[in-house]
């Protein structure tokens, strides 16, 4: 994985995404440039995890590819999490949902 200097955060969260069977292609259907590995990794990690909110995830994303040095690009990478992402999104919540209830010893009930 390609970690620029500054984004170990994200490249942490990737490599823990990896160990729990997280999967990855970059910047999904659109150019990763400089940040596919470490901004759009994040955001297809909190995608996968559910752990902060999709406008968050969202809002991080465009936030790290402003910080390598875009500035209209990252409003269009987060235009297009906003407009295609959401089927994504609620297909994870469901999958996690439903693991919830199946493994909470209720029958799914």
């Amino acid at each position: 994985m390609d970690c620029q200097l500054g984004f170990k955060d994200q490249c942490k969260l990737v490599w823990e995404g990896l160990q729990k069977g997280f999967k990855y292609d970059g910047c999904t259907a659109v150019p990763d440039f400089n940040f596919g590995a470490d901004c759009c990794g994040e955001h297809d990690y909190h995608y996968q995890a559910i752990d902060v909110t999709r406008a968050e995830a969202d809002k991080r994303l465009r936030k790290c590819i402003q910080k390598k040095g875009y500035i209209i690009l990252p409003w269009v990478y987060w235009l297009g999490v906003r407009m295609f992402g959401g089927t994504y999104w609620r297909k994870r919540q469901n999958e996690n949902t439903t693991n919830s209830s199946t493994n909470s010893g209720d029958g799914g009930l």
